[in-house]
């Protein structure tokens, strides 16, 4: 997360065109690969963003299993091409489900000079999340006190992060203004020598308050309030990082309660509206010592700047899009993945023999109380050779979560270990549940 002075970050958007693969794919292991990884992990990729000219190619992954787990060690091998910067930091690292930091070996990085090579990079994953691969500014210093600027995630099932929401965020900035540059002489001299310089991030700076801290942070809020962000970014310009998120509805009012709830962090109010907010989480406490007037003097200011700039990218989505329903995730209703604001102890959920899912969807509550009754209900579990699993949709949904039953007489008929696929059916021609390839469910053997 690099810091340039006096410059709030502007987004780029290079977004590349990534297949899916598999770990077989590309280059044979080494010898020494294959000794201390002795398993080919399957993995798919997940989303990916590039400034123009940059690339990463994930070749194969190794492991001390065949399965993306907390405690597991992998070895990613694949190419690069770095055009945009004369040297960076490549990094093998995991976008955590929770906020707690986690430790940096010597084999997840190596830097690398413009043009075009091959990588090898180890990580023990000690925390549960989303595995990527990324380039980071090459100006010493640790990665997390500097923006990466590319990259791509990639892992198993539920743990391929397909949306991030966020934008890698470029601070060399883009295109032109036709106004008159403002002076740094006159009237507005006062104006800058009360904001005063911008301050650095500390060098030994909390992982808390870095930029994947405060991520990891906010979607943990979300998830524990029950609903989908729009978006959510950080502006790294300065000291302190800020969030800025776009919400539904009366949303934010929920994700407020639970931020307030996260240990280590200090929320004091927001610049926004009721949709869109700019605030800042890192405590008094926590700034640089002779920095708080500086910051208190700032903050405000880049707060109301960073409003600007997320409201300014809000677009209403048009009549068809919201007629759509996007599944990104399955999982079983008693499991650890089910929000905290769903009771475990739900009346529907207790029938007995019955197979209980529920599906995250890609559409805000408001939305979908206009768009589920129009939604067909019925669904099928399929995996070749093996017999379809009928499935309904009913009793709603919770925020963007909604409940599927396996009657069951159905649900006896599933084979434990075997990956089905949710295919909906009956679909209305007007609205419509869209299902990626990579939804599938597993019944555990009991």
């Amino acid at each position: 997360m690099k810091t340039h002075r006096a410059r709030l970050p502007r987004a780029f958007a290079a977004l590349f065109t990534i297949s899916m693969s598999c770990a077989v794919a590309g280059t044979a292991a080494t010898d020494g690969t294959l000794e201390s990884f002795p398993y080919a992990v399957p993995f798919e990729l997940g989303d990916a963003e590039f400034a123009p000219g940059d690339n990463i190619t994930i070749q194969q992954v190794r492991g001390t299993s065949d399965t993306i787990t907390t405690g597991g060690t992998y070895c990613v091998e694949g190419t690069y091409t770095l055009s945009s910067k004369d040297e960076a930091r490549l990094s093998f690292y995991t976008t955590t489900i929770s906020p707690n930091p986690t430790p940096i070996g010597p084999e997840q990085r190596i830097w690398i000079k413009k043009g075009t090579g091959s990588f090898r990079l180890v990580q023990t994953m000690t925390e549960d999340g989303y595995l990527h691969v990324s380039f980071y500014p090459g100006h010493g210093g640790s990665d997390f006190n500097r923006s990466d600027f590319g990259g791509v995630y990639f892992g198993q099932g539920n743990r391929v992060l397909r949306n991030k929401g966020w934008s890698y965020l470029d601070q060399n900035g883009t295109g032109g203004s036709s106004e008159e540059p403002a002076s740094a002489s006159g009237p507005n001299q006062a104006l800058l020598e009360y904001l005063g310089n911008p301050v650095e991030p500390p060098a030994n700076m909390d992982a808390k308050y870095t930029k994947e801290g405060l991520i990891n942070a906010i979607q943990l809020a979300a998830r524990n309030a029950g609903i989908t962000l729009k978006k959510d970014v950080i502006d790294d310009s300065e000291y302190p990082f800020l969030v800025g998120v776009v919400s539904s509805g009366s949303d934010f009012a929920k994700l407020k309660d639970q931020i307030k709830k996260l240990d280590g962090y200090e929320y004091n109010g927001s610049i926004g509206s009721d949709t869109c907010n700019a605030f800042n989480l890192v405590p008094w406490s926590a700034y640089p010592s002779g920095t708080s007037q500086r910051i208190t003097h700032r903050v405000w200011l880049r707060q109301q700047m960073l409003f600007d700039k997320l409201s300014g990218q809000i677009s209403n989505p048009t009549a068809t899009d919201k007629k759509n329903v996007t599944i990104t995730k399955a999982y079983w209703f008693f499991s650890s993945d089910r929000p905290q604001s769903i009771p475990e102890h739900w009346d529907a959920a207790q029938s007995q023999g019955d197979g209980h899912l529920l599906v995250h969807v890609n559409v805000s509550f408001d939305d979908l109380k206009e768009i589920y009754p129009h939604l067909g209900k019925k669904f099928v579990l399929s995996a070749d050779g093996h017999g379809d699993i009928q499935a309904q949709a009913e009793r709603g949904f919770w925020n963007s979560e909604c409940y599927i039953r396996i009657p069951a007489g159905e649900y006896g008929k599933m084979e434990p270990g075997i990956s089905y696929a949710l295919k909906p059916l009956d679909q209305d021609a007007n609205y419509r549940w869209v299902v990626g390839d990579n939804i599938r469910i597993t019944k555990k053997a009991e």
